[in-house]
């Protein structure tokens, strides 16, 4: 009598572990801040430059999502800041991205990509890719 006990409980523990409500802590989640104040998985759009708006991508399209690393393609855009970046021009081309190093942000009490690594596919203004690291928390 014991045995089905046993598989019942293990077929109970399995569920447990495997049903949505079981990363009700986010800890298998992973987010990306989109506008300095909101995370979001597998967003259509990021910020990166907070302070003027001068660095962002849209049009993102995810080739995966895994709660270590993230990958996808899309337009980004950025001022050239010629005369100034009140009077720039924006910049743009299609480029593949690549987000990893998660730490977790309090609040929202969930864990952000940190790191940001962009190859485009041709330049954009002169570079090739762009690589940057510690995004921080939403604001």
């Amino acid at each position: 009598m014991q045995r089905p006990l046993v598989v019942v409980m293990a077929a109970m523990l399995l569920v447990a572990l495997t049903s949505p409500g079981a990363d009700a802590g986010g800890r298998r989640t992973t987010y990306a801040m989109i506008d300095c104040r909101h995370v979001r998985t597998t967003p259509r759009s990021i910020l990166f430059a907070c302070g003027d708006g001068n660095y962002f991508v849209d049009h993102l399209t995810w080739f995966n999502w895994h709660p270590w690393k993230a990958a996808g393609f899309g337009l980004f855009h950025q001022n050239d800041c010629r005369p100034s970046c009140a009077e720039g021009t924006f910049r743009t081309e299609w480029g593949r991205i690549w987000l990893r190093n998660r730490d977790r942000c309090d609040p929202p009490g969930k864990f952000v990509f940190q790191h940001v690594r962009v190859r485009y596919e041709g330049t954009l203004l002169g570079r090739h890719r762009t690589e940057f690291g510690h995004l921080g928390c939403p604001l």
